[in-house]
C-alpha cells in the first residue's frame, strides 16, 4: 500500500498565483513565490487498486463547524430542499447579530459551510471579513473573539490553504495556530439560535459553542498540516492528542479517527489504522449525518481493494448525489472512485466522465492539488488535460468569472443564481457579458474555449 504523498499540482506555483486575498490577520503569508506543496491529506489519492487515498475530507474546515454551531443532527436522507437552503445559506451573509460573539460564530458558520461546497476563494474572504480590524492602532481584531472561535478561524484557514495548495500560508497559520494559549476562559455562548438552520442543513451534529474543545481542534488541524507536510510521526501525535482531548466530539465536525487513521498507516501501523477507520464509520453512523457518513466511507475505502473499495465508493457518492453543499467532498469521492475504475476492465470509459467533472469543478474553484489529481489520472488513461479555467477567463471580472465558471461546470442559469443568492436575470446579464468578452455565443463555446 503506497501512501506516499504526491506533488503539489500546477506546477508547484501554487503561493499566491491564484488572485486569493491574503489573509493577513489569519496567518496568511500574502506572497507571490513559487511553492512546492504536498498535497493535504483530504486531497490525496493512488492511481491503482488497493493503494490508500488520505480521506480525512475537510477536517480542519469540520472541527470549526463545532465551534461555530449548536445545531441539531441532519437526517442522513438530504431532500432536495435541505440541500438547497444550504447552498442559499452558504451564498448569501451571515446575519447580523448585536452579540460579537453570535455575529462571529454565524460568519464562522458560513465560511465553513463555503469551503465544504468547495468554495475556497469566498471561504477566505468570509474568514477575512470575520477578523477585520476597524482600528489599525489595535493589536488585531482577533484578539477580541473567544478562544475557541479563533482556533476555529485559524483552522478553517489553515484547511483552505491546503485545498487551494498554498502550503506557505497554511504554514503560516500552522505558526499563528501554535502561538495562540488555548488556556484563555472560553466566555459566554452566544445566545442567537441562528446557526441551527445553517449548519443542520449541512448535517453538522450536535455541540456547537457550547462545548468547542478549542485545544482539540487545534490539534487537529496541526494533524492535517503535518500530513500535507509529509510528517506522518507528527500527524500521529496531533490527532492522537486531539482524540485524548475530545474523544466523543460529533466525526463530522472533529474527524480524528480519520485523521489519526491515516496517519497510522502512511506510517505502516495498518492494522491500527484499519480499527480506528471501523471506530469512526460506527461513530458516523450513530451520528445520523450525511457529510460524518460518506467521509467515514470515503475513508474505509482508502484501506480497501478491488471491489470492496469500490463499492464503499459508490456507497459514499450515492449520499453526496444532489447536494452541492457538500460539492467538495463528492468531487474527492468521484476522484477516488475514478482512480479505482481506471485499473479495472470496462471501467476508463465512466472514469473518464467522472475525472472530466471533477477536472472543471477543480478548475473553477482553485482546487488545484484535487485538480493536480485529476490529471495525473487523465494522463494515465491516455486523456489530455484541458486548459485551466482561470488562464481561459482572466479577462473577465470577479463576479464573471463565478458566473462562467459554473455555466462551464454545467450549472443551469437557475442553479447559478442559487449558487451566487442572485436573481435569474442577472445572471443572464453576466454570461451576455462573457459571452461578448470571450468571443462565443453559448455555454457549448464556453466549454470548446477548455478543450482547444
Amino acid at each position: 500500500m503506497d501512501l506516499t504523498p504526491l506533488e503539489g499540482a500546477r506546477d508547484g506555483q501554487l503561493d499566491g498565483q491564484q488572485g486569493r486575498r491574503p489573509l493577513g490577520r489569519l496567518g496568511s503569508s500574502g506572497s507571490s513565490g513559487s511553492v512546492q506543496a504536498t498535497e493535504p491529506a483530504s486531497d490525496r489519492a493512488a492511481t491503482t487498486a488497493g493503494h490508500g487515498a488520505p480521506t480525512a475530507a475537510c477536517t480542519s474546515a469540520t472541527s470549526a463547524a463545532s465551534a461555530a454551531s449548536a445545531a441539531a443532527a441532519a437526517s442522513t436522507s438530504a431532500t432536495s430542499a435541505t440541500s438547497a437552503a444550504s447552498a442559499a445559506a452558504a451564498s448569501t451573509a451571515a446575519p447580523v447579530s448585536d452579540d460579537p460573539a453570535d455575529a462571529a460564530s454565524l460568519s464562522l458558520t458560513r465560511a465553513v459551510h463555503l469551503l465544504r461546497a468547495g468554495r475556497v476563494e469566498e471561504t477566505l474572504a468570509a474568514l477575512d471579513a470575520l477578523t477585520a480590524d476597524p482600528d489599525p492602532r489595535t493589536d488585531g481584531a482577533r484578539a477580541g473573539l473567544p478562544v475557541h472561535l479563533e482556533v476555529a478561524a485559524l483552522a478553517t484557514a489553515l484547511d483552505a490553504h491546503l485545498c487551494a495548495g498554498d502550503l506557505g500560508s497554511a504554514l503560516d497559520v500552522g505558526r499563528a495556530l501554535r502561538a495562540l494559549d488555548t488556556s484563555a476562559p472560553l466566555g459566554p455562548a452566544p445566545t442567537s439560535a441562528g446557526t441551527t438552520d445553517v449548519a443542520s442543513t449541512s448535517g453538522a451534529a450536535p455541540g456547537g459553542l457550547m462545548d468547542p474543545h478549542p485545544e482539540a481542534v487545534r490539534q487537529h488541524a496541526l494533524a492535517e498540516l503535518c500530513a500535507a507536510s509529509g510528517d506522518h510521526a507528527g500527524a500521529v501525535e496531533h490527532a492522537s492528542a486531539a482524540g485524548r482531548l475530545a474523544p466523543d466530539a460529533a466525526p463530522a465536525d472533529l474527524p480524528w479517527r480519520a485523521s489519526l487513521a491515516m496517519a497510522l498507516a502512511r506510517a505502516g501501523r495498518r492494522g491500527e489504522a484499519e480499527a480506528l477507520v471501523g471506530d469512526h464509520l460506527a461513530a458516523a453512523d450513530r451520528a445520523g449525518s450525511t457529510y460524518a457518513r460518506a467521509g467515514a466511507l470515503r475513508t474505509r475505502a482508502s484501506l480497501l481493494a478491488g471491489p470492496e473499495r469500490t463499492a464503499r465508493l459508490e456507497e459514499a457518492r450515492a449520499l453526496l448525489t444532489g447536494r452541492p453543499d457538500l460539492a467538495r467532498l463528492a468531487a474527492q469521492v468521484d476522484v477516488d472512485l475514478a482512480g479505482v475504475l481506471a485499473l479495472t476492465p470496462g471501467g476508463a470509459p465512466r472514469a473518464v466522465a467522472l475525472l472530466r467533472t471533477a477536472e472543471a469543478f477543480a478548475s473553477t474553484h482553485g482546487l488545484w492539488p484535487l485538480h493536480g489529481r485529476v490529471r495525473r489520472l487523465l494522463e494515465h488513461l491516455g486523456e489530455s488535460p484541458r486548459r485551466i479555467a482561470a488562464e481561459v477567463l482572466a479577462p473577465l471580472g470577479a463576479r464573471e468569472r463565478r458566473v462562467a465558471g459554473l455555466a462551464m461546470a454545467g450549472s443551469t442559469n437557475r442553479q447559478v443564481a442559487e449558487e451566487l443568492g442572485v436573481t435569474v436575470k442577472a445572471v443572464e446579464w453576466h454570461l451576455s457579458r462573457v459571452y461578448r468578452k470571450l468571443g462565443v455565443t453559448s455555454r457549448t463555446g464556453l466549454r470548446a474555449l477548455l478543450e482547444g
